[in-house]
């Protein structure tokens, strides 16, 4: 390739990529530093980010480079092709951007293995161009659910991919006339020898003048694509090829299931009038890094719950609108410094950005308050971005500071502050389920029992779940466990406030359990609700209560493993189908013991729904939900749907809530033939 510029016309040349080459770095640091800045405005993060870089570094090889969380979809392996295939093409045009300087380098001949290294391009190229193919007839043909929303988004995917079409067919055609130059060996680009004949060809060993024209538009149409990429990936929808590498690198490596504890003192002693998040700026920098990260692929809506069911929420809205709100807001505050109240109504006439409220114009209340905090969008994820947070930060702000919320949710909590459930029933009878079967009670104990029986709400007070206490104590008891229950003095765990927003009310009932835990020093719990599970596994900590917590289906597990308990039968329950619960799978990773205790009581293995494991559908109670009316479609209702389709005799649960909403969406089915029953009733039935 290296006859096709002389030395005369070679300067030129240079100069004009140097000036331009130049000018596309300066324009992309200019926006890199703006990003950074923007990102800056976020407070400090409460998780640790930068601990483990082995363990980090791994993580990015594997999600970024292994692209492990994409191809968990059939769709990723488009992606998959696509990525590499960029980064392939970008390594062979290095070639192309040395020659500009140094015009006599031959990669093809002077770097050892570099010809296999071309076949390897060749034909991948071949493979992303068949990929960008199918990706456009998905996009406008067959355009599934995880794409729909900003169309901004489609015209960045256009000219992204319009990019890389250019670069690799301009690739395939001055291949073809370095073949016919004799520069390279075809066996070793056999796509780009396909375009030799199609091209002009060198005459008797020179190169001609048409060849000469049509090579140095080729050259500079690929190089000028390629400076266009780096001019604007940090203004598309494309940053994420800047913002995932550090997002991977900083994801939390703690449990999924934590929120974040607000400080108190720390707000008492700053005088915060603001509690939670009303403004963009008050997410921490990892949140707003999290918008920088989104390859808004739709992964995560695609399994949303509340999208499903046509509720205002979108996690990949959520995320991108985030973005777009901190981009406009940001260059406002990085001119006039932090904005108070004050400032920012004397300002509002200048900047109109601020006029722009991000929870009342960005977001609205409804879209706040669909989501179910089932970490589906999490789990799908491939940038591992951390939706939930966002969403209970800004109900924080709706709850503590503004008073806003639904009606049924402000009853829900009021029940909790007066009688610590949500339901407000005494205390008095939390312990009423327990009558006639000799349940030990702490208080009543000279010495504390070494395990806690923690019950929660739902399977003490709601009169359909008492049943799941009640066998769950009976098997215990068979199997001489040296457990008790904490009676009237147990309080709700706090979960469902902390996910409405009132961490206040959160706070006060978490304290005042570790406080009554430790009085009866408690080191070991066995929970029935996956709420329960989460919340004293992976929150109480952050108020020193460590402990060592067992779902119920863990321990009875544990329990038929060491021959603690027998099953006397086999238990006929027609086609039972399982459901995994969100707080018990995504959030937990608790799967094959359920299936394995349903396994061992009724002979077969459960029937699995359309959704299940870590895909598996809302049951539509998370996030307070449980409380609060949903507009039609409800997910429960949906949920059930594929139960019935899955043909269900039985519907088995691990959760109170889940099958209080199975319980409902099968009368709302007229299907009340279907049983739903708890995995611990289903064992005590196996016991008898």
């Amino acid at each position: 390739m290296y006859e096709y510029l002389t030395p005369s016309e070679f300067i030129p040349v240079r100069i004009i990529f140097l000036i331009a080459f130049a000018t596309a770095m300066y324009f992309f640091a200019i926006r890199v530093k703006f990003l950074f800045a923007a990102m800056k405005l976020g407070v400090e993060d409460p998780k640790p980010r930068f601990d483990d870089p082995g363990k980090r570094v791994t993580s990015v090889l594997t999600f970024v480079f292994g692209q492990k969380r994409v191809l968990m979809f059939l769709g990723g392996i488009g992606h998959f092709t696509i990525f590499w295939g960029f980064l392939m093409i970008a390594f062979a045009t290095s070639e192309l951007l040395v020659n500009a300087i140094f015009p006599s380098v031959n990669f093809w001949t002077m770097v050892p293995g570099f010809p296999i290294v071309g076949l390897i391009v060749d034909i991948i190229s071949l493979c992303v161009i068949i990929a960008i193919v199918i990706s456009l007839i998905r996009r406008f043909a067959f355009k599934p659910v995880r794409l729909e929303g900003p169309k901004s988004g489609m015209y960045d995917a256009l000219i992204i991919l319009g990019l890389i079409t250019t670069l690799i067919i301009t690739y395939f055609m001055m291949g073809g006339m370095r073949i016919s130059a004799g520069e390279i060996n075809p066996a070793f680009a056999p796509i780009s020898n396909l375009f030799t004949g199609i091209m002009p060809a060198a005459v008797e060993g020179s190169v001609g003048s048409t060849a000469k024209l049509v090579f140095g538009i080729l050259w500079a149409i690929h190089l000028s694509s390629l400076l266009f990429f780096i001019y604007y990936i940090p203004r598309s929808k494309h940053l994420h090829l800047l913002g995932a590498i550090p997002n991977i690198y900083l994801r939390d490596f703690g449990t999924t299931g934590a929120i974040n504890k607000m400080d108190f003192e720390k707000l008492e002693e700053e005088e915060a009038e603001v509690f939670g998040v009303q403004e963009v700026e008050q997410f921490t920098w990892k949140q707003l890094l999290d918008g920088y990260a989104c390859t808004e692929c739709g992964r995560c809506q695609e399994q949303c719950p509340a999208y499903n069911t046509e509720k205002p929420l979108s996690p990949k809205i959520l995320v991108h609108e985030m973005k777009e709100h901190l981009l406009e807001r940001a260059p406002v505050i990085l001119a006039e410094g932090k904005l108070d109240m004050e400032k920012t109504e004397e300002l509002k006439e200048k900047y109109e950005i601020l006029n722009k409220s991000m929870i009342g114009n960005v977001f609205s209340h409804e879209f706040i308050w669909s989501c179910t905090t089932c970490q589906a969008c999490q789990t799908a994820c491939p940038v591992w971005i951390e939706h939930v947070q966002l969403i209970v930060d800004m109900r924080r702000y709706l709850v503590l500071t503004e008073a806003a919320m639904p009606s049924e949710a402000e009853l829900a909590m009021r029940n909790m502050e007066k009688n610590s459930n949500p339901w407000g029933i005494g205390n008095h009878k939390r312990a009423e389920w327990a009558e006639g079967l000799d349940v030990p009670v702490m208080s009543a104990l000279e010495e504390p029992a070494e395990y806690l029986l923690y019950l929660g709400c739902s399977a003490q007070f709601d009169e359909e779940n008492k049943g799941i206490a009640i066998s769950t104590a009976k098997i215990l008891k068979a199997a001489g466990v040296n457990f008790a229950i904490l009676g009237e003095e147990e309080m709700c765990c706090g979960e469902t406030a902390r996910r409405l927003g009132n961490e206040y009310l959160s706070d006060a009932m978490m304290q005042g359990n570790v406080e009554i835990f430790a009085g009866y020093n408690v080191k070991k719990i066995i929970t029935v609700c996956p709420h329960c599970y989460n919340t004293t596994k992976n929150e109480y900590p952050q108020y020193g209560g460590d402990y060592e917590v067992y779902h119920h289906t863990e321990f009875i597990k544990m329990l038929l493993d060491q021959n603690k308990i027998k099953l006397n039968k086999k238990v006929d329950l027609g086609n039972l189908v399982y459901h995994d619960s969100c707080y018990l799978g995504r959030y937990n990773d608790i799967y094959d013991q359920p299936r394995s205790l349903i396994q061992a009581a009724t002979g077969k293995a459960p029937t699995e729904m359309a959704k299940h494991h870590k895909f598996s559908f809302c049951c539509g109670a998370g996030g307070g939900m449980m409380w609060m009316e949903e507009e039609e479609p409800r997910i429960n209702v949906r949920r059930t749907e594929m139960a019935i389709d899955a043909g269900a005799d039985t519907i088995c649960t691990a959760c109170p809530y889940c099958r209080t909403m199975f319980l409902d969406g099968v009368k709302v089915k007229e299907q009340e033939n279907i049983k739903c029953v708890d995995i611990s009733q289903v064992i005590a039935d196996a016991m008898e």
